[in-house]
């Protein structure tokens, strides 16, 4: 006799009906694993009585199977049959088949008797609570509730939440509504013991951020379990802007399932399943968007693509992206993309707004054309690809955000003549950057980082807002005349003296952290210039030997922790809330006059000997260290040469804070 073929169906998570809402909130789990017996087509029928009962006993296996309390999937019953019957030869079926005739099939028989009389549990009932009781538990439950589920669930939970021994009647629920209790008493009558808490007792917000967190392939499982949950991850799904396709998915119909069940994103990155997703399957999803719009009703447009990181990007995909009229953000980065499929990306109109607009459509102006690209980390990509897409009339008026981080054939040229308004260059090859910028020009954020090989910076901008030049180690020159400059960043660079020509009256934050050749006479020039400054960074300058803050009156944070050679420092602004001094073997005088100090810290400064602090001389005169010191925090370990009377009051304050 032929053995049955057995294959195997498992639901694939990626399903229409699994991001669909149609099957949410019903019974049965989730991927659940079915098996389908099917015999072979070249297999003769049985004609012996042999046979006829082997077939019978197949028979009886599938219905076993489905047996509700007792239902397996078929590797659990082939490990009970490996359990039972060894040595028996053939397959599943009939290996279960001789062990009930052998009366080793107990637990099946009982089974097929419970379905006969209809007092079978569901298989939900033993799904729920598989991890925490025993099958046999579960059942004496059931049995003892006269077979009714609810009665069953109920019982099981409270038994569950009281932490009582599985073999233990659960506690009665006397509160009249229907709660179960949340303490139990002990068997021996002592004081009662706190249970954890339970999901119906969790304030919903707290169920939010729960299910808030979820991977969309966890909220579409737990919106399979009740109708609740499947209401939260509707709205989620409403609520959801930005979206990344698995990169389990790769069958075309499964992605656009899962977009279909996101009406509203108006984000798709593909950088999860860049190494699993071929170029034709990408294509075909944006035909189906954009040509075909296979998408729901009322769906908002895609805005973004971010193609980071996949490394076979070529023309054609420009050209299907360029499909899409309504797209504002391409991310390109790490990249293969080379120039021409930046030529390409400059030719398309459709990511071009018109030149004019109708008076009637004027107020869409600030959302046609590409607005943001990303190619931080093309290596192929050169000015002859660059320039057409940023020196285009269109994109002029349209481009805002560009990067072009570590395109190291990309040179200054090709980006003068932009006119973007924030431009991130991080870790070029230029040794010198020029730029004067006229009223046409929209340049408010400038990112040169990590620029190693910069040595010279010359900027005329009157747009210019921030401007980040840290880990620039071979800057040497730096003239600026940007009268609305609010952020200067120059931490790390090492081998800065002085500064060249500095207008930048509203200069708002500065930092030169680790600028270890930055004199105290240069930094003081820039400081005088600087009547707004609210916040300077000079960690580890360690050429400053004076510090003189008189012309800053409304500098509220000043940290020169580790400026080892540090010998005086004046801080006259009222307004400053924290000092970081931290380190400043030299300190000998610090005079600061300032009330709403917050948080001063001096350890280690060791040759520290005048402290004029406003803020301490006015609390010696309330001769007290009540409320006014709970909003100070001072650190002066170290400061072995203080007067001991001001050392001991430091100490006080730092206790009172500390209590």
């Amino acid at each position: 006799m032929g053995q049955g073929k057995k294959t195997r169906a498992t639901a694939s998570w990626a399903d229409a009906a699994y991001w669909g809402d149609e099957d949410e909130g019903k019974s049965g789990g989730f991927g659940r694993t079915t098996e389908v017996s099917q015999s072979s087509e070249n297999v003769a029928k049985p004609t012996n009585k042999k046979s006829k009962d082997k077939k019978k006993g197949r028979e009886l296996v599938d219905k076993r199977l489905s047996v509700g309390g007792f239902q397996l999937r078929r590797e659990e019953a082939d490990g009970a049959v490996a359990s039972t019957s060894k040595e028996a030869p053939g397959g599943v079926e009939e290996q279960l088949w001789n062990a009930v005739q052998k009366g080793k099939g107990k637990i099946y028989r009982r089974a097929e008797e419970k379905v006969k009389v209809g007092t079978a549990m569901s298989p939900a009932l033993v799904e729920m609570f598989a991890g925490s009781f025993s099958l046999d538990v579960v059942e004496t439950v059931f049995e003892s509730t006269g077979h009714d589920t609810e009665a069953t669930v109920k019982a099981l939970l409270g038994m569950a939440t009281d932490a009582q021994p599985a073999n233990l009647p659960p506690v009665a629920d006397t509160s009249g509504d229907g709660a179960s209790s949340s303490r139990a008493p002990e068997a021996s009558g002592g004081p009662l013991v706190e249970s954890p808490p339970t999901w119906d007792s969790l304030p919903e917000e707290c169920k939010q951020l729960v299910l808030e967190r979820l991977s969309p392939l966890d909220a579409a499982r737990a919106a399979r379990v009740c109708r609740d949950f499947a209401a939260f991850v509707r709205t989620l799904r409403a609520k959801t802007t930005a979206l990344a396709i698995p990169a389990a998915l790769t069958n075309i119909e499964h992605i656009m399932s899962f977009l279909r069940a996101f009406p509203n994103f108006t984000s798709l990155s593909f950088r999860k399943c860049r190494n699993t997703l071929p170029p034709p399957v990408r294509w075909s999803i944006f035909h189906r968007l954009h040509v075909q719009n296979d998408r729901p009703e009322g769906a908002k447009p895609i805005r973004s693509i971010d193609f980071g990181g996949i490394t076979n990007v070529d023309s054609f995909d420009v050209h299907v992206l360029c499909q899409n009229r309504d797209l504002s953000h391409l991310d390109l980065s790490n990249t293969n993309i080379d120039d021409a499929a930046l030529k390409g990306l400059a030719r398309f109109p459709s990511l071009l707004p018109p030149l004019s607009f109708p008076s009637s459509q004027s107020a869409r102006e600030d959302t046609l054309g590409l607005r943001s690209l990303n190619l931080a980390g093309c290596l192929w990509v050169t000015d002859a690809g660059l320039e057409p897409v940023v020196t285009r009339p269109e994109t002029k008026r349209t481009l805002d955000v560009l990067d072009i981080s570590k395109c190291i054939s990309v040179t200054r040229g090709a980006v003068t003549h932009a006119a973007v308004r924030v431009l991130t260059a991080v870790g070029v090859t230029w040794e010198r950057f020029v730029a004067t910028h006229g009223p046409e020009k929209r340049l408010q954020e400038l990112n040169l980082a990590q620029s190693t090989k910069l040595a010279e910076v010359s900027i005329s901008s009157s747009h210019l807002v921030s401007l980040n030049l840290s880990g620039c180690s071979a800057l040497t020159k730096l003239d600026l005349r940007c009268p609305n400059l609010e952020t200067l960043k120059l931490a790390q660079c090492t081998a800065l003296e002085e500064f060249g020509e500095i207008v930048c009256p509203a200069l708002k934050k500065l930092s030169v952290l680790q600028c270890r050749q930055l004199t105290s006479e240069a930094l003081s020039d820039v400081l005088a210039g600087a009547p707004l400054l609210e916040e300077l960074n000079c960690s580890g300058c360690a050429a400053l030997f004076r510090l003189d803050l008189a012309a800053n009156s409304v500098l509220t944070k000043l940290d020169v922790s580790g400026c080892n050679r540090l010998g005086r420092l004046t801080i006259m602004s009222p307004a400053l809330v924290v000092l970081n001094a931290r380190g400043c073997s030299q300190l000998a005088e610090l005079r600061a006059d300032s009330e709403q100090v917050e948080e001063l810290l001096l350890n280690n400064c060791r040759a520290l000997r005048e402290l004029h602090l406003r803020v301490l001389a006015a609390l010696s005169t309330r001769r007290e260290v009540g409320m006014e010191a709970q909003r100070l925090k001072i650190d002066a370990r170290g400061c072995d040469s203080l007067p001991a009377p001001v050392l001991q009051w430091l100490i006080d304050i730092s206790r009172k804070k500390s209590a």
